[in-house]
């Protein structure tokens, strides 16, 4: 999550939040982990929070680089080993990479949904790329380390993907050569 799950800004988190309000109707045990600037009270409503710090390097928070924060890793360890976790459903490939390492620490098989917003490596090379306030580095950085980080995620790191739409769901398998199975589409 990137904004808690009761302040939602933009399209994204709202589709988080009703997700996870309609899992929880339903009668499922909800654990979310988010960065600790983002937790208010009211989100223990929805679901268990754990959260993480989120670090700035230069004013910047560093949500991309969840893969190498050890601290990130060391809390899904603990939830890992303290919870029963039926699945996994991650919202960027950041920090994919984290989740499997946490998996194979606490040797838990619990399968990884990839709930994509978007086509993030488009959406990076479009937006980021674009953005006056990210630097001259990070526009030529961001896009491609994106890119890398979705074709492994969605070829290799994720049972499946959860796609917005059918033009998402295309487009994740005609860039990264997924079987069509592998992709749905939830308009």
């Amino acid at each position: 999550m990137h904004s808690g799950l009761n302040r939602p800004p933009h399209g994204g988190q709202n589709r988080s939040f009703n997700l996870i309000q309609q899992l929880e109707k339903h009668g499922n045990d909800i654990i979310v982990l988010e960065p600790q600037e983002f937790f208010d009270l009211k989100d223990l409503e929805l679901a268990k929070i754990y959260t993480h710090p989120n670090y700035r390097v230069f004013g910047r928070g560093w949500n991309l680089f969840k893969d190498v924060d050890i601290w990130f890793v060391i809390k899904l360890v603990q939830i890992l080993r303290r919870e029963p976790i039926d699945l996994i459903v991650i919202e960027h490939p950041s920090g994919t990479l984290a989740v499997k390492l946490a998996a194979a620490l606490t040797k838990t098989n619990v399968p990884v949904i990839y709930g994509s917003h978007n086509v993030d490596s488009d959406f990076a090379r479009d937006v980021i790329s674009q953005v006056a306030h990210f630097s001259q580095l990070e526009r030529k950085i961001v896009p491609p380390y994106v890119t890398m980080l979705e074709k492994l995620t969605a070829k290799y790191l994720v049972n499946h993907i959860i796609a917005v739409s059918d033009a998402d769901k295309d487009r994740f398998c005609s860039k990264y050569g997924l079987d069509r199975e592998k992709v749905t589409a939830m308009i």
